[in-house]
Order: C-alpha cells, then structure tokens, then sequence
C-alpha cells in the first residue's frame, strides 16, 4: 500500500490502517522522496496539534541524519543555499540540489517540507500552497469538513518555475471513529 500511495494517481487519498502498520513512516520517505525528485516541491503534514505533526518531522529527521548519503547530498551540500533542518518557529526540513545547465553550471533549487499542528480548522494556515497537503490523525480533527475544504484548496497552482503542483491531500487516519464529525452515522437518523 506504501508504493501504492506514493504512485497514486488520485489527487484526494484516504488511509486509515491501525496503529503502527506505518502510515506515517511511509508517507514521509513518499513525501521525502517527492521532494528529491521535483524541483520547488513543497510538501506540508498536519495534525491536530503540534506534537503530532513534530513526530513526522522527528522521523524524517533521524533517518536522514543517520548517516544517509541524502543527508550528506541534499543537506549538508546545499547548506550555503540555505538547506537545514530546523525545529523553530515550527519544524521545517529544506533540500537542495542542482539541475544540469547548457552552462554547466548547475541551477539550485529548493525543496521543503513543513510540519504544522491543524487547530483552528487549519484557518491559520491558510495562505500556504503546497503540492503535497497530509492530514495527518484526521480521526481526532474536530471539523474535519472545514478543515479538509480549508487545506483543500491549498493545493493547486504552479510552482515557482511555472510548472503545475502535484495537487495532492492525502488523510492519514488510525481505525477510530472521529467523534466530533457532525457526519458520524452512528447515533444520527
């Protein structure tokens, strides 16, 4: 289901598996990967608070400091053209790399990744563009509606070079009932 997710062809994904069957894992090496591969990708996971959202930063964090070449390639290398990982404000993971040139000189560009906590129905984060949008414990979001219509419309556009972003949401969620949906069918007639 991992390759899966990561080929998919649908815009809007819905995974919901149970605890520790690696739908945050996954999706980060997914995510990690669409980033190394598209110029100017931008990639943003959500939760319903910061913590969470900190847990997928924390595992793309250890895995690319654990002595992978990526880190030594995409981070380290293109430190002067501000590649970091950093965990304030808010956790942020920034690559870049070169793309070949007629010069031979090649062109950096940057990549990102985003982690941010969903409160308020994600209406603070609203002014993003992304290309990859994750819900991450979409099970827990107290208006789910709101909050999908609200990154939903985040991921559309062009890049800065022009081209169109992947225009992806993915809702990542454990198999709970969400409570606080107005659209719960048990109890509802």
């Amino acid at each position: 289901w991992q390759l899966a997710l990561h080929h998919c062809q649908q815009s809007d994904i819905t995974v919901i598996a149970g605890f520790a069957a690696g739908k945050t894992s996954g999706l980060a090496m997914s995510a990690i990967t669409w980033s190394a591969m598209t110029p100017h990708f931008s990639f943003y996971d959500v939760a319903p608070t910061a913590n969470q959202a900190y847990q997928m930063f924390t595992y793309l964090r250890d895995r690319l400091v654990e002595g992978m070449p990526f880190f030594d390639k995409f981070i380290e290398g293109g430190k002067k053209e501000g590649a970091k990982i950093v965990e304030r404000p808010y956790p942020k993971i920034v690559i870049v790399y070169g793309l070949p040139q007629k010069s031979g000189k090649p062109r950096k560009v940057k990549s990102e990744l985003i982690f941010l906590s969903a409160d308020k129905n994600a209406s603070k984060i609203k002014n993003i563009e992304a290309d990859w949008i994750c819900l991450d414990q979409a099970e827990e979001i107290v208006n789910l509606d709101d909050t999908v219509r609200n990154l939903g419309t985040r991921t559309r556009g062009n890049r800065p070079d022009g081209t169109k972003r992947l225009g992806r949401l993915t809702l990542l969620a454990n198999s709970n009932d969400n409570v606080f949906s107005d659209n719960n069918f048990i109890g509802n007639s």
